[in-house]
Formats: C-alpha cells, sequence, structure tokens
C-alpha cells in the first residue's frame, strides 16, 4: 500500500512539473482508491507521457469506464483504466464531461482505444473527435438513443422477433398484459 500512494505522489508531482506552464491540472484524489483526476485537454498529453516514459513501461489500455450522473452538471466521469504487466498493477485517470462537448481521441496513442471509444459512443452519446471508425457495435444503425444513459426510456414500443417458419424478423406493437405501476 505504501508502494502504491509513494508510486502515485511521484506520478502527479512529475506531472506537475510537466504541465506548470499549461492548462492541464493534474489532482491525487485517492492513492487507496487508485485514481488521478485530471482535467479533460491532458487525458491526450498524460497518456503519451504514460506510454513513452520508461517507468511505466509495458503500459496499455484495458478499459473505458463511464458513469452517468443525470442531477449534475458534469454528467460523465470517464475513467480510463491502464495495465501495467511490468509492475503488474492498474493506473486510472479520471476525467469529467458535460456529455455536449467531445472528447479527444487516444487510438493514436493506444490502439485499444478504437474499439472501447465505439462503446462508449454507443452506450453513453459520448463522441470522440480524431476517431475515424466511430459507428455503432453493439446496437443496430437504426436504434434510437443511447441504454446506459440515466433518461433512456425502460419499455420500447415495438417487438422484433424472428421467424423460423417465414425466415423473416416480424416487428410488432408490444401488448402489455398488466397496466404499468410507477412505484413512488
Amino acid at each position: 500500500m505504501f508502494l502504491r500512494t509513494l508510486l502515485y505522489f511521484s506520478l502527479v508531482m512529475h506531472w506537475r512539473f510537466i504541465c506548470y506552464n499549461s492548462a492541464a491540472k493534474v489532482f491525487l484524489c485517492s492513492a487507496q482508491q487508485g485514481y488521478v483526476l485530471v482535467i479533460s485537454p491532458a487525458i491526450i498529453f498524460l497518456s503519451k507521457f504514460l506510454s513513452y516514459s520508461t517507468f511505466f513501461k509495458g503500459l496499455s489500455l484495458i478499459d473505458i469506464a463511464v458513469c452517468d450522473f443525470k442531477e449534475q452538471t458534469n454528467r460523465f466521469v470517464i475513467t480510463y483504466i491502464y495495465f501495467n504487466s511490468f509492475f503488474s498493477s492498474r493506473i486510472a485517470l479520471r476525467s469529467i464531461s458535460t456529455g455536449f462537448s467531445s472528447l479527444k481521441t487516444l487510438n493514436y496513442v493506444f490502439y485499444s482505444a478504437g474499439w472501447l471509444e465505439r462503446e462508449v459512443l454507443d452506450m453513453f452519446g459520448l463522441f470522440f473527435t480524431g476517431n475515424t471508425n466511430l459507428c455503432r457495435i453493439l446496437t443496430d444503425y437504426g436504434f434510437d438513443g443511447f441504454p446506459l444513459q440515466k433518461d433512456f426510456p425502460v419499455l420500447g414500443f415495438i417487438e422484433k422477433q424472428y421467424s423460423l417458419a417465414d425466415h423473416v424478423v416480424i416487428s410488432r406493437r408490444v401488448i402489455f398484459s398488466q397496466e404499468f405501476r410507477v412505484v413512488t
């Protein structure tokens, strides 16, 4: 635990020294939880620093996790999770977005970011500028909305079913056998 705290503290102090003349802000939020909060424009710079640094050799981006807080002004919290295979440890950078501003892609630094950014676009509707292959991968192309946003409707109105006898997809209206109840 002490080694992880020392690693995060030295990482943040080094980044603050590098970012002194720029607008990038880096904060050590919690070494016990293991993440560093980064203001959004600095994500690209710090990811490049992590990938090219000899201290963090063997680093790869393994996941981009998003949390939706509907009531807050900065609605989305984006967590970039990196794995260091040399030290067998994880580093997490957190960024905050309103949802209306686009994020910059990490596809040029980590090739795995392309697929992860497509998943984030498909599920949450966060757009990444610079990614040339942003398209839906988990939902079909005619799908409206983003399923993991908090304001996505729970019930649909059209049911799709594949008919084995006719070998076609049948679309029909959903018939509710019970009235929808609002739990108060």
